[in-house]
């Protein structure tokens, strides 16, 4: 006899995947709002400074150390492409000391990138979107998963500040910024020579610290780092979902849930894994994610307070859910994810990588070809199986042809077992 079905639950009326999500988000802003903002930005293009209600947030990135050719410039990267822009990593070999009492012929390319916005935390619009939200997702409002959804689709309500010009303070020196974009991002490549730095400015770890210059009267900070990272060494080359988050991409329903109705969750044993690697290897981190820069916050608190390494760069989704960028959630992280990569393994051409990933979705094809390009810098590629095939399927035969398959691994419940890396003495890359 058949066991009678539970009642069923009136269906909520949220999209079943992530990015059909946001663009329903969108479309909501789009049909709510009218965009004040950028018509302000457009009469004002050339707006100076932080406003008491707006906030900055700087993304952590990783300098590189070059030859002091020419004097301290700052270069503006373009930041309106569909794509995020391309940032060098976030690592640095051995301590400060080294960086800062080399040779004045050399000096810092600091890649700087932020983002400034207007939160409106007490707009009544936003406040009214919430609860929409709230009630799609069938929830009370004292809720915990209530509370974390407001929480983790604030950032996607901001007002996005264009036309800003910030300056920010490196060492003794100040240093203007390009104007900020219409999704309130700015990027700029800063020199700083190594004269200009001293030990209050760089920490015993590598880690080059700095401020934004704010207006008279307001004693808010607004902090940034890079992590000033040698030519040499070994960086990991890490995503995020299902990878050290458990997320659940294959189940759109269930990664909505963990994406913004939980807190965030870590893979078992993988933070003792990377924090080996710091430790013994002195290794670096760069987390490339299809992730959008909004949960960044959230995304590096949990990190860090899950024992991950602190020297970490963030490479994440440019997504405004008000233009076309929005699209960029349905797109293949294929080719974005290789072109992020290969910014980071040129940037830093004798420094050894390992990948890590998971077979959820394209990591084994964006590895596999990764490796391919640059055999002599790739030394592991590691793959959390969480789909359950074999390393003889058809598809990682064809994701890693030509890779040596000692090079890649699937890695299944034991993470601290099975990513073991060859002493470094022994390590040869190679295909």
């Amino acid at each position: 006899m058949t066991a009678a079905r539970p009642p069923s639950r009136p269906r909520a009326l949220f999209p079943a995947s992530f990015p059909l999500l946001l663009a329903w988000i969108s479309a909501l802003l789009l049909a709510h709002r009218a965009d004040a903002v950028a018509v302000a930005a457009l009469a004002f293009p050339t707006r100076g400074g932080i406003a008491r209600d707006e906030r900055v947030v700087f993304f952590p990135t990783a300098a590189r150390r070059v030859v002091a050719a020419a004097p301290p410039v700052a270069a503006a990267e373009d930041e309106d492409e569909d794509e995020e822009g391309v940032d060098d990593g976030g690592d640095e070999s051995s301590s400060s000391p080294s960086a800062l009492s080399s040779s004045s012929t050399t000096c810092w390319e600091v890649p700087i990138h932020g983002w400034i916005f207007e939160p409106e935390e007490r707009s009544l619009r936003r406040r009214a979107f919430v609860s929409l939200l709230r009630s799609s997702f069938q929830l009370d409002k004292g809720d915990e998963a209530s509370e974390i959804l407001a929480r983790r689709i604030r950032p996607f309500l901001v007002d996005n500040e264009r036309g800003k010009k910030l300056s920010i303070k490196i060492g003794g020196r100040v240093h203007q910024l390009p104007r900020s974009k219409a999704n309130g991002h700015f990027r700029a490549v800063l020199r700083v020579d190594d004269s200009d730095l001293s030990e209050d400015d760089v920490d015993g770890a590598g880690r080059l610290s700095y401020e934004a210059i704010t207006r008279k009267g307001d004693e808010r900070t607004f902090a940034g780092e890079s992590y000033l990272l040698e030519e040499t060494g070994l960086s990991v080359v890490s995503d995020i979902d299902d990878t050290v988050k458990l997320s659940d991409v294959l189940d759109k329903k269930t990664l909505i849930r963990n994406t913004f109705l939980k807190e965030f969750e870590s893979v078992p044993g993988m933070s003792d894994v990377y924090r080996r690697w710091a430790d013994e290897r002195n290794a670096r981190f760069h987390f490339v994610s299809s992730s959008p820069w909004q949960l960044f916050e959230d995304l590096r608190s949990f990190l860090t307070e899950d024992g991950f390494p602190s020297l970490s760069t963030f490479h994440l989704k440019s997504v405004r859910l008000k233009d076309r960028t929005v699209l960029n959630l349905l797109k293949d992280p294929k080719e974005n994810k290789v072109q992020v990569i290969e910014s980071i393994l040129s940037s830093y051409p004798k420094r050894t990588f390992v990948l890590v990933g998971d077979t959820g979705e394209r990591d084994p094809e964006v590895y596999g070809e990764v490796a391919r390009r640059y055999p002599n810098q790739v030394l592991r590629v590691f793959l959390r199986n969480v789909t359950g095939e074999t390393k003889g399927s058809a598809r990682f035969t064809k994701a890693f042809a030509g890779v040596s398959g000692s090079k890649w691994s699937l890695v299944g419940e034991d993470p601290a077992r099975e990513m073991r890396l060859p002493p470094p003495d022994t390590c040869a890359p190679g295909i």
